[in-house]
């Protein structure tokens, strides 16, 4: 919801300006998406927009109005400088994970099944027991019980029998969510519990190990890429903080509202009618 108040106000404001995007631009840019999306056919691009229930001055109005975003998104971040040396540098000090290979971890996984098949009880019901159950399991390792041993007593995947023990695993190894959790929490610390293939699972790193950095070539070649790129966030926060600031936009219902922003200090504005 905010992304879209975003652009509305980015479009209003192009429009106070009194700026213009030229027909003919339009044009060209719609003919270019025809080739390069469909191949140069017009009859397949309407034909898409039909299975869209989309007309044809609709779409032309909404690429308009993509032009216009992108165009004054150009100008607000039109005056960024190249990185300095200290940028990169904090940038780098601040974010080497960017700038490494791939990471190991030796982990140990617990895992419940979410449904139990018992006949006396609903689907909601088996659910809610067994995550009061894996919730249990977690207090009782919070206050020392051992991870290993309540693996093997409670656990139902394969490496219940060695105590939920995966060994050193590289990230590309697991399934992308496991890897998020196995990442992010800090070593020797178990996991909440967190839902995955029908199961809710206990994670536990013993170890990590982070990966080389990336030549430094590469590493130059990113970094300049990367801190450009937030240097241009940046500058579009400041716009979009100005446009937010003198603007007043009216939500009639209350549950509407989207929630506080978190790129910017500067949201006193007062919120207000949806569009």
């Amino acid at each position: 919801l905010n992304d879209l108040i975003d652009r509305e106000l980015i479009i209003s404001e192009f429009e106070r300006m009194g700026a213009t995007i030229k027909p003919q631009y339009v044009d060209e840019d719609v003919q270019r998406l025809i080739r390069e999306s469909f191949g140069g056919s017009r009859e397949q691009f309407l034909g898409e927009l039909k299975r869209r229930g989309m007309t044809w001055p609709k779409f032309r109005e909404q690429h308009r109005k993509s032009l216009v975003v992108a165009a004054m998104r150009g100008q607000a971040t039109k005056n960024v400088d190249f990185a300095t040396p200290a940028q990169k540098e904090a940038y780098f000090r601040n974010n080497q994970d960017e700038f490494r290979e791939e990471g190991a971890v030796w982990m140990r996984t617990l895992a419940i099944p979410q449904l139990t098949g018992d006949p006396g009880l609903s689907g909601e019901e088996q659910r809610s027991r067994q995550r009061t159950l894996a919730n249990e399991i977690r207090t009782r390792i919070l206050q020392g019980a051992d991870f290993a041993a309540q693996a093997r007593t409670y656990s139902q995947d394969s490496k219940a029998a060695s105590g939920g023990d995966w060994g050193m695993v590289q990230r590309s190894a697991l399934a992308p969510q496991l890897a998020e959790v196995a990442f992010s929490i800090p070593v020797k610390t178990v996991s909440q519990v967190f839902e995955f293939r029908g199961f809710y699972y206990l994670l536990l790193v013993e170890q990590r190990q982070p990966g080389k950095l990336k030549p430094q070539a590469e590493i130059d070649d990113l970094l300049d890429r990367l801190v450009q790129s937030d240097l241009k966030r940046k500058a579009m926060d400041e716009y979009l903080a100005k446009l937010r600031k003198k603007a007043t936009l009216n939500f009639p219902d209350p549950s509407l509202r989207p929630p506080p922003r978190s790129t910017s200090g500067n949201d006193s504005q007062a919120l207000g009618s949806s569009r």
